[in-house]
């Protein structure tokens, strides 16, 4: 299944309210077709692709009560190429980094997407396809859309849910919800969620301040191995439906598109013709930037023990 994103158009614009990133990641859709190799049959597969029902597709014989099965539906090799980004002197930031590398989705697994619809537009399940389909070409990760969920949009959700996704990672969660509640007006939340295969305690960093514009939460351990991005979610305040549009697209749009660059790790940076930097949301395409860092977050390792 191939998606083609709108024609990129270039617009700074200053934002009265503030992006957020929090430090996990989630999605889900509406449910069409078998997908994911397995282990013996790395092939490449569409960088948005539908999937099998979600709680049955990845369960595995024994639902474990903590944490899935080391390595599941994970690949020999990557699913898509890796990108090489152009060299470039523009800014581009990490959301964490351990031993000496940014912390980074495996590759070799399918990531998987829902989406509850409640409060959003018509548009919207489309829209955030085609974002996905961006994502996917700058990093070479592969998203796999599950369908539309009644699971609650949630900023503190947990990464494995087994009695509703079955014994997988939960999937990464997008969808609307209000954002008053954790004390600051943002128009975005998204939240990464790492894990390791040798501690299932989860440790919580706390709310730290980022610069005064949003906070960010690290949702995973101390662990002597690297870590690893398992699930996600990204939240957006219903209050962005009611503002105008911005260079040419709805405002909900250009704020999703930067939280969807929080959701694979990508940090804030000061320069604002980036999608990344954290006041503005009417630039329309990756810049040189962005690029960068994106394609260094899709390089990583593949995980078999996440």
């Amino acid at each position: 299944m191939t998606f083609t994103p709108d024609a990129p158009r270039r617009s700074m614009v200053t934002l009265p309210r503030t992006l957020a990133v929090v430090g996990t990641a989630a999605v889900l859709f509406l449910v069409l077709a078998p997908l994911l190799p397995s282990r013996d049959e790395p092939s490449p597969v569409p960088s948005v692709s539908p999937a099998s029902t979600p709680t049955a597709m990845l369960r595995p014989d024994v639902v474990h009560d903590l944490r899935p099965a080391p390595g599941l539906a994970e690949s020999v090799d990557r699913l898509r190429p890796a990108v090489e980004a152009a060299a470039t002197d523009e800014q581009f930031a990490f959301l964490e980094q351990h031993t000496d590398a940014p912390v980074r989705w495996s590759p070799c697994r399918g990531i998987h997407v829902v989406i509850n619809p409640g409060s959003a537009p018509r548009a919207f399940e489309a829209k955030t396809l085609l974002l996905l389909e961006e994502l996917s070409d700058a990093t070479g990760l592969v998203f796999v859309y599950d369908g539309v969920t009644a699971e609650r949009v949630d900023i503190d959700r947990d990464d494995y849910q087994p009695q509703m996704y079955g014994g997988r990672w939960a999937p990464v969660l997008i969808g609307f919800g209000e954002l008053d509640e954790h004390g600051v007006d943002f128009l975005g939340l998204a939240q990464n969620l790492t894990r390791s295969s040798t501690e299932l305690e989860d440790a919580w960093d706390g709310w730290d301040p980022l610069d005064d514009v949003g906070f960010d939460v690290a949702h995973g351990a101390a662990y002597d191995e690297a870590l690893g991005y398992v699930s996600g979610t990204i939240v957006l305040d219903p209050s962005v439906l009611d503002l105008e549009p911005v260079a040419g697209e709805m405002a909900w749009t250009g704020v999703l598109r930067h939280e969807l660059g929080h959701l694979v790790g990508l940090d804030h940076v000061e320069d604002p013709m980036q999608i990344m930097h954290a006041w503005q949301w009417g630039v329309r395409t990756y810049a040189d930037g962005d690029r960068a860092g994106l394609a260094v977050l899709g390089a990583g390792a593949c995980r078999p023990d996440q």
